[in-house]
């Protein structure tokens, strides 16, 4: 049976920031400790906020190398007044790059989100309005185009044929034959 471990987050991320490096250190302290406990019958693993590692260094060259590569992998000697001698922390803002870049595809995505929820309203009322009308009868399509393009009444287009052939549609007016009211050409 597996032990509850609260730290194998904290160490996962310290093995993963640390990366080939891993190889040349021994993680100990509080929170190695909870890997090697087996007793189901235990007492708690105790939360650590901090990895303890250490590395074979022979002589101050071999320190400054491990240094070197600790700075490329984002962490930096603790300078506070109570910090033991050769502690090292990882910069919480190495990451930042990363975080915007996250923060951007995610406006990206809400942005893209919100046009296919629009979308999606349109065609669902597209649909709602298609299967209403397909249940309408013909004069209820009638009245129902009439109130969606309501206009004039008295002014409606009629079709027309010439004796030659020719036909189209022009503007028909209940005042035809009145001079000046619906603009009708005088033929010759």
């Amino acid at each position: 049976m597996l032990v509850q471990n609260p730290n194998i987050e904290i160490l996962e991320l310290a093995a993963s920031r640390l990366g080939n490096l891993v190889d040349d250190l021994v993680f100990l302290g509080g929170c190695a400790t909870g890997l090697l406990i087996t007793d189901a019958g235990a007492s708690p693993i105790r939360m650590t906020r901090d990895v303890d590692v250490i590395a074979e260094v022979s002589t101050l060259s071999d320190y400054h190398g491990l240094a070197g590569h600790l700075r490329e992998k984002g962490f930096k000697e603790d300078m506070s007044d109570d910090a033991p001698i050769y502690r090292w922390v990882a910069d919480p803002f190495q990451d930042k790059g990363e975080l915007a870049a996250i923060e951007s595809r995610l406006t990206e995505l809400e942005a893209e989100k919100q046009k296919l929820l629009k979308r999606q309203r349109e065609l669902l009322h597209q649909q709602y309005v298609q299967g209403l009308v397909s249940q309408l009868s013909p004069e209820q399509k009638v009245s129902l185009f009439g109130d969606l393009f309501k206009g004039r009444r008295d002014v409606f287009a009629t079709r027309w044929q010439n004796t030659k052939g020719r036909s189209g549609y022009s503007v028909a007016c209940h005042n035809e034959w009145v001079l000046g009211v619906c603009n009708k050409r005088k033929i010759k």
